[in-house]
Parts: structure tokens; C-alpha cells; sequence
């Protein structure tokens, strides 16, 4: 089994190395995520009704497609693409972390709270506010100031040791809706849904990769199946194709 402390260790330092670069001056970076990202990326946006879906990232040897599923509030959006910061910087770096056991998604976690919430910023920000203001509303306005989720900015405070209560981790993005009507805090657009859609990117890159051999005709049809069907069809239908003709071949031998 790894070492997860170490891991965890691990993760952190390699995380501050390229975030020192990313911005030396620690501010929220909030919607600008998506620039970061589009810089070292094909950016695809999706529209996929499926609250479970998140997006994807497909790394080939010449390019990396980073694909949002653009169904999802805007704070969760932003949450989802900083999560891919770790799938761009760990393809950067040395074999330090190589572990069959390694979570990937939890380093992608951590990575992303350290982009969208620095630790120091969020310190600050904090013990800036008054005594009167109540924990909900401090993390109402952390969340709006960070452009994050709402359980984004409660994790993040437990793992900075800032004392929240515990029962706030069970509250889900509604639950915080309902709260935030309850306190009279005014709407935020980032609890909004703004759909975008920019396939053709994505249909393309596929079918070029594919046709070259540099990425199987089963995992380009994977990635093609919620925003392209019948293209991922196409593809579906080749791979039949290839495997009955293996399939009889075989039988002739």
C-alpha cells in the first residue's frame, strides 16, 4: 500500500511548484480557470444532462482534450475544470508518485482546492470577517468570492483547521439554496446553469487520432458517446466489424 501522508506531501509540493508560477500573488482565480486550462488544452464544452457527469480528460501522444460538461452550476463548472489541473501537471512531472494504488482523483481534489482556494487567502479572508457574521453566511461569501461550491469551501476549511461544524459537510447544493433564501442573501448567477456547447473540436481531434492509430477505435467511441452518438456509433460499428473479421479469421487457422 502507498504512503499516504507521503502522498499527500507529495501531491502538495509539486501542486505549490506550479501554482508559484501560475500566480505568485495568491488571489482567487475563480472564472479565469478556464484561460489557465485553454492555455495548456483543447477546452471542449458540453452539454450533458447527467448531474453525475463532470467531464473528461483524453491525453494523447500529441494533445490533451480537456471536455466540461457545461449541465452544472457555474461554481461546480469552475470546481470541475480546476480538478484537471492534476491530469496537466502530473503528465509534467517525474515518476515520484508512480504507485498502483495512487488516487488520482483525490490528488485532483487537493489540486484543485489549492488553485481555487489558497490557503493564506482563505485564512485571511476569514478571520476578516465581523463576529456577527454567522459560519453559513461566512461560507456563502467564501463560495461567491472563490467561485466554488459550497462543500468545496467547507473541505477546504477542515483541511486548513479552521473550525466549522461538522454537520455542514452533509449539506448538498440545494440545501444550501434553501439557506441562503432562508438568510435573505441575494441569488448568485454561479448557482446558475449556462449551457454551452462546442463539439466539433472534440469530433475531430477523435477522428484524426483514431484514423492514425494513435488512439483505439473502443476508447475514441467512449469519449465521442455523450456529446457525438452517432459518430461514437460509427466507431462502435467498426470495432464490431474488426472483431468478427478476427473472429473468422480465426475460425479459418
Amino acid at each position: 500500500m502507498p504512503n499516504k501522508p507521503l502522498a499527500h506531501r507529495m501531491v502538495t509540493l509539486i501542486a505549490a511548484e506550479y501554482l508559484a508560477e501560475l500566480m505568485p500573488i495568491e488571489y482567487f482565480l475563480g472564472s479565469t480557470i478556464e484561460q489557465v486550462i485553454a492555455a495548456q488544452a483543447t477546452l471542449i464544452y458540453q452539454d450533458v444532462n447527467d448531474r453525475d457527469y463532470y467531464g473528461a480528460a483524453l491525453t494523447t501522444a500529441t494533445e490533451t482534450l480537456i471536455a466540461i460538461n457545461t449541465h452544472q452550476p457555474l461554481r461546480q463548472r469552475y470546481q470541475s475544470v480546476a480538478h484537471e489541473l492534476w491530469s496537466l501537471w502530473y503528465g509534467q512531472t517525474d515518476a515520484r508518485l508512480l504507485t498502483t494504488n495512487f488516487d488520482h482523483a483525490k490528488a485532483a481534489c487537493q489540486v484543485a482546492a489549492m488553485a481555487m482556494m489558497p490557503a493564506e487567502l482563505m485564512i485571511s479572508t476569514w478571520l476578516s470577517f465581523t463576529a456577527e457574521t454567522t459560519v453559513l453566511a461566512r461560507v456563502m461569501q467564501l463560495a461567491d468570492l472563490a467561485m466554488v461550491p459550497y462543500a468545496a469551501v467547507v473541505t477546504r476549511l477542515f483541511s486548513l483547521k479552521i473550525q466549522v461544524p461538522p454537520a455542514l459537510s452533509a449539506l448538498t447544493h440545494d440545501d444550501w439554496l434553501v439557506l441562503r433564501q432562508e438568510l435573505g442573501v441575494a441569488p448568485s448567477p454561479l448557482d446558475q446553469i449556462r449551457l454551452l456547447s462546442q463539439f466539433e473540436a472534440l469530433k475531430t481531434v477523435v477522428t484524426r487520432q483514431v484514423k492514425h492509430q494513435q488512439l483505439t477505435i473502443a476508447r475514441g467511441a467512449t469519449v465521442l458517446t455523450p456529446v457525438e452518438p452517432l459518430a461514437a456509433a460509427e466507431l462502435w460499428s467498426r470495432q464490431r466489424q474488426l472483431i468478427e473479421m478476427e473472429m473468422a479469421n480465426d475460425g479459418l487457422d
